[in-house]
């Protein structure tokens, strides 16, 4: 499965299909204050005569700076240091229990994200990536294997999230080369 993102600035993008078909999008309103992020759905349409793709919310992420983020979804509310808590250097893995009973471990590295079992075979389920490197244009693209088709709602859920910090930890680590260079 294949999809392209309108935007790398995965808070507020759309999701399309190999066919540009929109599947699912994330939408963050507002600059100031509780910042929620909304992921919504495309849903069958009943309706022959509309052309208007029809769309139903799954998640949402509540994004906190000093605590703990929250997931909601399935009518459950979860802390993200509950339900894909860090670990490794700098926390750059994440590791949630997918619906199959199995873990999944999505790994933040500086220029990408990859999913992998959480077993130690390192087998990859899913990689983003991002949009033209040393001015090679390119679309965002999250590649997601067949093996994991059954969970891709909460791949996106995840995904959605774990880029977000990865950005953050590359803006982060940006600033802090920039300060030191300036001093």
């Amino acid at each position: 499965m294949h999809f392209t993102l309108t935007s790398s600035a995965v808070r507020n993008t759309i999701f399309t299909n190999e066919d540009g078909q929109a599947v699912y999008i994330a939408n963050t309103p507002g600059k100031m204050g509780s910042r929620v992020t909304t992921i919504s759905k495309a849903r069958p349409t009943e309706k022959k005569s509309s052309m208007r793709d029809e769309f139903e919310s799954i998640a949402e992420i509540e994004w906190h700076f000093f605590s703990s983020s929250i997931f909601r979804m399935n009518g459950q509310e979860i802390r993200t240091k509950e339900f894909i808590p860090s670990s490794g250097l700098q926390g750059r893995k994440r590791t949630f229990t997918g619906p199959d009973g199995k873990s999944y471990k999505w790994v933040l590295n500086f220029s990408s994200v990859t999913l992998e079992l959480a077993d130690g075979s390192q087998t990859n389920l899913a990689n983003f990536k991002r949009p033209g490197c040393f001015g090679v244009k390119s679309d965002a693209v999250l590649q997601i294997s067949p093996a994991v088709y059954h969970m891709v709602d909460l791949i996106i859920i995840t995904f959605i999230y774990i880029e977000k910090l990865r950005r953050d930890k590359e803006n982060a680590t940006r600033n802090a080369a920039i300060a030191a260079a300036v001093s």
